[in-house]
């Protein structure tokens, strides 16, 4: 779940009772610095699209596939690290296996000369 924050403007038809909408600007902050190449975060890119994708459809295209296509296109999503499609997230290394060595040595070390020897008989 994300926080898509921004800016919206309605300009309204004048001097009429019926108010009718002229036009709707909206400014998503974002969406600038996608533009601007600042955003770096591949997760907030990933919400950014979702959004667009499902939050703010074109009522003029019925086709999902379309619309999906042209939020592909109308932003430079390739600039931000890891949203390409053939990309892929590398794992990281842990120290894990390393302890689990270190420690699996040393109980068996202990093991051998502190339990060994007394129940074999060698104290």
């Amino acid at each position: 779940l994300a926080c898509i924050r921004g800016i919206t403007q309605y300009e309204f038809a004048d001097a009429t009772d019926d108010a009718c909408i002229v036009s709707i600007k909206e400014d998503l902050s974002l969406a600038q610095d996608l533009n601007c190449g600042r955003l770096r975060n591949r997760k907030c890119a990933q919400d950014l699209k979702l959004f667009l994708e499902t939050g703010r459809s074109d009522i003029k295209i019925n086709n999902k596939e379309e619309w999906y296509e042209q939020v592909a296109k109308s932003l430079p999503w390739s600039t931000v690290p890891g949203m390409n499609p053939l990309e892929i997230d590398q794992n990281e290394e842990t120290a894990a296996p390393t302890v689990f060595l270190g420690v699996s040595v040393l109980i068996i070390i202990g093991f051998a000369t502190i339990v060994a020897p007394e129940l074999i008989g060698q104290s």
